[in-house]
């Protein structure tokens, strides 16, 4: 089974947010982005992948570049200085 690069992304934002002790609601803040749409990204029933721009915000907000999201990595690298 191939896991697209969304699943990957969703995956990979709920890791750090549980490693970084946030909540959808935090992440909503921080990046901007409302939290029924951060919701809706993250429980993605919908099956839509993230405009790139909210992409970015997402990674910025959570301090990674956007690569380390859309990665197939068990565990995301740790947050680094941008």
């Amino acid at each position: 089974m191939t896991i697209s690069t969304t699943d990957y992304f969703v995956r990979n934002v709920k890791a750090i947010l549980a490693r970084q002790g946030l909540n959808v609601s935090e992440l909503a803040k921080l990046s901007g982005i409302s939290q029924g749409g951060l919701s809706d990204l993250l429980s993605n029933e919908k099956g839509r992948s993230p405009s790139l721009e909210y992409a970015e915000r997402i990674a910025t907000a959570l301090g990674y570049p956007l690569v380390a999201l859309i990665s197939d990595m068990e565990y995301p690298p740790l947050k680094c200085d941008m």
